[in-house]
């Protein structure tokens, strides 16, 4: 091969072997590439084990066959002394060569020619390149050397790369299976602690509400009392099926997904709010016909829970909601409540979706998970949330769903 050739093909195995990630693949590409670059008939790609063993990770024949036969028919002091040394070795007769004699493959195959390069990258040998040839075909001089050192340089650089992506994805792994099992004990354990506190909060409420309707024998003050500690159990209780809703959109793996009536869904969610609607004046605008849309009707419902009822607290005075749908677009439909209130101040309006976050720091009543849960439903359903804010114009509150 010609040194133009040549360069223009050590430049195109140099490619393949940098985008091979993954170790194995990368060896199976590097000695195939070997056999063909440098013609020879067998060959072997060694590592070298961090306790300084070798690791014969790759034996195969020119045509693809892979050797079946134990390392030791390769003598291991001359690999030994190659690693080891950082020296090239080229062998015109092994047949000839007292170091071969206690090598019974150079024998039996009346192997002729062995040439046997140091794979280094940072001053580290990581492994060696070992080719042969039989009696009568092509023959390693030292003449080779300089286009096997430059393969092997290369080789050497993506072996370890892969090595140690390989070990960080072992350990990403790892890591990851470990925080889940932690995820996984900790939702367990949050998931009873809320069913716990749940049962004392509702005996607490009810006996509340019983002390209320005896009204006659409490002082207005005293009656004040009671109504707020029925208030603040419901937000507590709130809360609770709040932080068991999250869990359980986390949790679930499978979900039954259907075509929505979004008209439906949306008239379910204004029901439950018709006292707020009423007690606020709010206006609510809806849209004369809603796209169909694949989606889980409780969870939907739960996302447009949540945007009404920022709408109607963060709104303007009255509140005005205006919903609607764009037309579909790249298979998703686009839904939106749009408030006249002010226009958040927030420099990243996405970190709303975060926990435990608050539309504005007033004292308005609220748990800081609505958002966060309507992202996570509408990403487990396959959608987007968004949001944007103009001054002057309001809020828009926005997410998407699979068109059906």
């Amino acid at each position: 091969m010609i040194q133009q050739e040549f360069l223009t093909r050590i430049l195109d195995i140099g490619r393949q072997l940098a985008e091979n990630r993954s170790l194995d693949p990368l060896l199976d590409y590097a000695m195939n590439a070997a056999l063909e670059l440098f013609n020879a008939e067998r060959g072997h790609l060694i590592l070298v084990n961090d306790d300084g063993s070798l690791d014969f990770r790759v034996k195969r024949e020119r045509d693809g066959r892979a050797i079946d036969q134990p390392e030791r028919e390769i003598s291991q002091t001359i690999l030994q002394k190659v690693i080891q040394s950082q020296e090239d070795l080229v062998v015109a007769s092994a047949l000839d060569d007292s170091d071969f004699q206690d090598a019974h493959s150079v024998l039996s195959l009346q192997i002729r020619s062995v040439l046997c390069v140091p794979m280094i990258t940072r001053g580290r040998t990581v492994g060696a390149l070992y080719l042969e040839n039989r009696a009568g075909n092509n023959v390693f001089t030292k003449a080779n050397l300089p286009q096997v050192r430059l393969f092997a340089s290369q080789a050497a650089i993506a072996i370890e790369n892969a090595q140690l992506n390989d070990e960080l994805e072992a350990r990403v792994t790892a890591r990851t299976a470990e925080l889940q099992h932690l995820v996984n004990e900790l939702e367990a354990f949050a998931s009873t602690v809320a069913h716990d506190l749940k049962i004392p909060l509702s005996v607490i409420s009810g006996f509340a509400s019983i002390l209320l309707d005896s009204d006659d024998r409490w002082s207005p003050k005293q009656q004040s009392y009671l109504r707020i500690i029925q208030s603040k159990i419901n937000t507590m209780t709130e809360t609770i099926d709040a932080l068991l809703l999250l869990a359980q959109v986390h949790q679930l793996d499978e979900i039954n997904v259907r075509p929505l009536d979004m008209g439906t869904v949306v008239e379910q969610v204004l029901t439950n709010l018709s006292l707020s609607v009423e007690e606020l004046g709010a206006a609510i605008i809806l849209p004369d016909a809603w796209p169909v849309v694949s989606g889980y009707a409780p969870w939907v419902r739960e996302v447009w829970l949540n945007y009404l009822s920022n709408g109607l607290k963060y709104g303007g005075s009255p509140p005005r909601l205006e919903l609607g749908a764009d037309p579909p677009l790249e298979g998703f439909v686009r839904f939106w409540v749009r408030d006249n209130g002010n226009a958040l101040q927030l420099a990243e309006p996405m970190q709303l979706f975060t926990p435990f976050t608050r539309l504005r720091k007033i004292e308005v009543e609220g748990h800081g998970l609505g958002l966060s849960i309507v992202q996570r439903i509408v990403t487990k359903l396959g959608g987007q949330v968004g949001v944007v804010s103009e001054p002057g114009k309001g809020n828009t509150f926005s997410f998407t769903l699979p068109a059906a």
